[in-house]
């Protein structure tokens, strides 16, 4: 019927506005620590002072504005700008402005020494483009206590009485949707790109607890304890998290619920890998 098609599609491709406001507090958090933890490296990559691998290297095919910044206070005012850029992005106040040019300062102090770059930055520079589209501040915002005291005003009791019309908090929106394939394609491309021996014999993730440049002591203490045949079936179940993912994330039916389980599974995921 047209009623389970129209929920359907609304589970499917809408979203709640509260659920962009805790992207935006999340987004605008990663973001702003991103900036400080570069922070004390500003006169070794950054300023005039410091390696410059963009002339030395190869060219860059992004442009920066930082190239304008040339000195250690120069570049110093440019990071404590954009760090308040997220900042107030985080608490929504002036969201789009704020937005914007946060987008602008991450990309130029990520395409200043592209050499430095890795997948994370080219993933959160990707979704902070798809949130330009997005109303991020109409939640859990001060743009949006702003709003309703504008669209609201109480100046006395008998104001305070009056019951208040609340818009429905799910929107439809096709950034959205991008935004969930751009989660869909991360995984696809993992899993297809699994293609080497020891994905193909299961010894891959025997050999992952073998770096033990990268190995924590958590993953010290699991990698004695797992044996070779648990070591095989992680290896197989990577594989098959990796492409259970875009299925779930891009299926129209049983939403929400499958990206909920997506979701918990790829936070246990990832907090392993980490």
């Amino acid at each position: 019927s047209m009623e389970f098609i129209n929920k359907t599609l609304k589970n499917w491709l809408w979203v709640d506005t509260r659920s962009l406001a805790l992207f935006r507090i999340m987004i605008g958090f990663l973001g702003l620590c991103d900036v400080l933890r570069r922070f004390p490296l500003i006169d070794v990559f950054y300023s005039d002072k410091g390696l410059n691998f963009n002339t030395t290297v190869a060219n860059r095919y992004t442009l920066s504005l930082l190239d304008y910044f040339h000195t250690t206070g120069e570049v110093q005012f440019f990071f404590i700008v954009t760090a308040i850029c997220f900042f107030f992005l985080m608490i929504g106040y002036r969201t789009r402005i704020f937005q914007i040019l946060a987008v602008m300062g991450l990309i130029s102090i990520h395409a200043a020494e592209w050499i430095l770059q890795n997948g994370g930055d080219m993933v959160i520079r990707n979704y902070m483009f798809w949130a330009l589209f997005l109303p991020l501040g109409t939640s859990l915002s001060i743009d949006s206590i702003r709003q309703s005291i504008r669209k609201h005003p109480e100046h006395d009791t008998n104001d305070l009485n009056k019951p208040m019309e609340v818009a429905s908090p799910r929107i439809f929106h096709l950034a959205y949707l991008a935004c969930l394939v751009q989660l869909a394609m991360i995984y696809f491309f993992n899993y297809i790109n699994k293609t080497g021996s020891m994905w193909s014999n299961g010894s891959a993730i025997h050999y992952m607890y073998q770096l033990d440049t990268f190995l924590t002591p958590l993953g010290t203490w699991l990698a004695s304890i797992l044996n070779t045949d648990m070591m095989k079936f992680l290896t197989q179940m990577t594989k098959y998290i990796e492409i259970f993912a875009p299925i779930a994330i891009l299926s129209p039916l049983f939403q929400p619920w499958l990206r909920r389980i997506v979701f918990v599974i790829f936070m246990i995921f990832h907090l392993i890998i980490g």
